[in-house]
């Protein structure tokens, strides 16, 4: 049976995905495991276990049991998340015309995330940027979250049930 899974937990996991990380839910325990390219290359060799570092054994065995079982699910990654979108969006639904043509400037070439921080903190909207970015990767999360069949809390049932 499938615990439930705080969202929170799921938005934290997207908000870290990087080039060389990627993150499982085992669907078991409702546990995100994070799995670095260097784990997940070691855990694909058929080296003894013994071979490598205590402190990389733990986590080699942990890839090896996520690339083996069919409990584990990834969660999206990098390319699925498409942050540069998500600032675009931004961009365009802000309300000020004079903000959207700013923003929209600041997204041309390279360096455009660079630059799109420097223009928030200059227009001083970065809370603005912040709700609107968690609240995008809350859906994000909501939506895998229902496209895997995983049931979910906001985090509050729990809680409350808790105290209880």
């Amino acid at each position: 049976m499938t615990l439930p899974v705080r969202v929170q937990d799921i938005v934290d996991a997207l908000k870290m995905t990087a080039d060389s990380t990627s993150y499982f839910l085992d669907r078991r325990t409702g546990k995100i495991e994070m799995i670095t390219d260097d784990v997940w290359d070691a855990a694909e060799n058929d080296d003894l276990i013994s071979e490598y570092p205590l402190w990389q054994r733990e986590l080699v065995l942990k890839a090896r049991e996520i690339r083996s079982a069919d409990h584990f699910v990834a969660l999206p990654d990098k390319f699925e998340i498409d942050s540069y979108q998500m600032t675009e969006r931004f961009c365009s639904e802000h309300p000020l015309a004079r903000v959207r043509e700013k923003l929209s400037e600041t997204l041309k070439g390279t360096g455009s995330f660079r630059r799109f921080n420097d223009m928030i903190s200059t227009l001083g909207i970065r809370d603005e940027w912040n709700r609107f970015e968690h609240q995008s990767f809350e859906a994000m999360a909501v939506e895998w979250l229902e496209a895997e069949g995983i049931p979910y809390t906001r985090g509050d049932e729990i809680e409350l049930s808790a105290e209880m």
